[in-house]
């Protein structure tokens, strides 16, 4: 039901607005067949879409003149292989703002954005990204869908600025202005339950990213902010760098997070269990923990090949350590339809642990995972 009442309000919305400048409709839809093995014995197979990649979106924009635009953005997230339409996340955590677009002064909206720490490197260095070999969550980029990072989510109740591209340089910055309790962040899809927003105090969460691009370069350097409820603020920072040269992609990038007090509470791409995360039972103020990540990637003809590692060492009381890596092939048949299959693994010294899971249990032991999927974007 609420996916029937999701396309007939995309189909009203594009009817209502054609007469009113330009309105574009696009999105993405993603399947990938996997098979997830563990060390305790279990292993899964199913088909699905664990990275949430699938989205229908809806962008307006009007020219008012004078080099000012006015943009609308709509996206929902769809669930490819549920067929009865009630998956929770159906119609949630996707962009929703409107703002302004001026070509000398930039852009500033009003609305639920990617972060710019989420987009500086992150998910637009990992070829993986949104699927289940992706290096988020696994040990190789942190994971958090509430509070600061929004690496696995979007950031709500935001301003966000982006500059005009000046000698290469761009600069995004997005401020979280209203504080809103637990349960609001709960029913708005900001996290899974209650429980999964405790302590998460959205004043005065803000993150500030600079990309620097000029030729086969791109540089960036990101900060974040979360304020938690009765513990210091959490801070992340990272940089990295990309050379694409001659069809040779080499990518890296290094995280500093300090104070990780709700960035343990989310489960990572497997659903199973965060292995960028530090022990959640053993977080206290001045926890940090750092990630890194480098790939590197070999495009030949139709065909990217993928070979990447990455790491998570946390000064926790049980110095957790999980190292990650993959490998695997993504095939172009045309700029919007794309086939890739890959083989990952994520390590951890501390597979007895209690649980970062929601709902409790026992944390996830080694896990290896291959994939193969189809992508098609409109």
């Amino acid at each position: 039901m609420k996916f029937r009442c999701l396309m007939m309000t995309i189909v009203l919305i594009i009817i209502s607005c054609t007469s009113y400048g330009e309105v574009k409709l696009y999105g993405s839809v993603q399947a990938e067949y996997t098979v997830e093995s563990l060390d305790n014995g279990t292993s899964e197979q199913g088909i699905g879409d664990s990275g949430r990649q699938t989205h229908i979106g809806i962008k307006a924009t009007e020219s008012l003149g004078r080099d000012l635009q006015a943009i609308a953005v709509l996206e929902f997230y769809v669930d490819p292989t549920d067929i009865r339409g009630d998956d929770s996340f159906d119609g949630t955590r996707r962009q929703k703002f409107v703002g302004l677009k001026h070509k000398k002064w930039g852009f500033l909206g009003l609305g639920t954005f990617n972060s710019p720490y989420k987009m500086a490197g992150g998910v637009n260095l990992d070829p993986f990204a949104w699927t289940s070999l992706e290096a988020r969550g696994n040990g190789g980029m942190s994971w958090g869908s509430n509070g600061l990072l929004g690496h696995a989510n979007h950031i709500t109740d935001s301003i966000y600025y982006r500059s005009p591209v000046w000698m290469g340089f761009r600069l995004d910055f997005a401020a979280v202005v209203d504080e809103r309790s637990d349960i609001e962040n709960a029913l708005d899809g900001e996290c899974d339950n209650v429980g999964a927003c405790v302590d998460d105090d959205d004043v005065n969460d803000y993150s500030i990213a600079i990309n620097f691009r000029i030729g086969f370069l791109w540089g960036f350097v990101a900060h974040a902010q979360n304020a938690v409820n009765n513990h210091a603020d959490e801070q992340a920072t990272k940089l990295g760098l990309q050379i694409n040269w001659g069809g040779h992609v080499f990518s890296t990038q290094y995280e500093w997070i300090e104070n990780a007090m709700t960035l343990n509470k989310d489960t990572g791409a497997n659903g199973i269990q965060n292995y960028s995360a530090p022990d959640p039972n053993n977080v206290t103020d001045g926890t940090d923990a750092q990630l890194w990540f480098i790939a590197y990637q070999l495009e030949q003809g139709n065909n990217i090949f993928v070979a990447q590692i990455g790491g998570m060492e946390a000064d926790d009381k049980r110095g957790q350590e999980a190292d990650y890596w993959a490998v695997g092939v993504i095939h172009r048949f045309s700029r919007r339809t794309r086939l890739f299959a890959g083989y990952s693994a994520t390590n951890t010294n501390t597979s007895t642990m209690a649980s970062s899971k929601l709902n409790g249990g026992v944390h996830s032991p080694d896990r290896q995972v291959f994939a193969i999927g189809l992508r098609k974007d409109f």
